[in-house]
């Protein structure tokens, strides 16, 4: 999986997830899984496209995480990104909510198990 980690202005892009079950309501970082042919930068700007209807330009890998929901096992590459031109997020794919968070209401939200060392960088990031 590709996930989007979007800087601007001191803030990042966060939404929350749409899916019914037990994740539905956690925030996450746009992204999705990486299809046949792809790479994860592509990965990334496709998911931000169809999610957000968000153009971005990735900057460069954040992290990559391991990660085991019960059974099923993910492998969520970070990449730090950025918007391109003026273009604004909307929730494409059923988010109750998609915003730019500042660190110190990053830190307060409730993200997936697996993003919780990337919240970590991203807080110190926007806070340097």
């Amino acid at each position: 999986m590709a996930a989007a980690v979007i800087l601007r202005e001191g803030r990042v892009l966060v939404q929350t997830r749409p899916d019914p079950g037990r994740w539905q309501g956690y925030w996450e970082f746009p992204g999705g899984g990486i299809e046949a042919g792809e790479d994860i930068s592509t990965a990334a700007r496709r998911e931000c496209l169809e999610e957000l209807g968000l153009a971005v330009s990735v900057q460069g890998p954040l992290d990559v995480v391991r990660w085991a929901y019960g059974a099923r096992r993910v492998e969520v590459y970070f990449v730090r990104c950025a918007v391109d031109g003026a273009g604004e997020a909307t929730a494409r794919e059923g988010q109750q909510h998609v915003r730019w968070v500042a660190a110190d209401e990053l830190a307060t939200l409730r993200f997936l198990p697996a993003n919780a060392r990337v919240v970590e960088r991203v807080v110190e990031l926007l806070s340097s």
